[in-house]
């Protein structure tokens, strides 16, 4: 009776201690609207880094359907991404936002070196945390 009380015990301070929030993760702090005003389907992708580092990710940053899927921005449509993007500008050494605007259709069908070699990009923004509050952290494609 005494190890099953235990065992219980311990198992409930796991999933106590588990389910407490983690200071580190600031949580959502504010949401990054995309609205694309085109007859395409778009792919964003986002980082935080120098602006005068403009080059793609050597590896595809759209592995799978999966990843396409939560990054798509669907024709006359608006994207909503929430994230801490508020505190992460505030900690980034250059306090910029880069986001690449990418079609899906080159995506699925270019290989991705190529993409990075072309720089097949429809519109990168570099944006800082001011800029992004002056817009209502909305940004509109074209």
């Amino acid at each position: 009776m005494k190890k099953s009380y235990l065992f219980i015990t311990s198992i409930l301070i796991i999933i106590i201690a588990n389910a407490c929030p983690d200071n580190d993760d600031p949580g959502p702090d504010a949401t990054l609207k995309i609205i694309n005003n085109t007859f395409d389907s778009l792919l964003f992708y986002f980082v935080f880094r120098s602006e005068n580092d403009t080059s793609i990710p050597l590896t595809n940053v759209f592995p799978d359907e999966n990843a396409m899927e939560l990054n798509l921005i669907l024709p006359d449509s608006i994207k909503e991404e929430k994230g801490a993007f508020i505190a992460v500008l505030e900690q980034a050494e250059d306090k910029v936002l880069m986001l690449f605007l990418f079609n899906k259709s080159t995506v699925e069908e270019v290989p991705w070196s190529t993409i990075r070699e072309e720089y097949l990009v429809l519109r990168r923004y570099d944006l800082t945390k001011e800029e992004l509050v002056a817009m209502d952290w909305t940004i509109t494609y074209p």
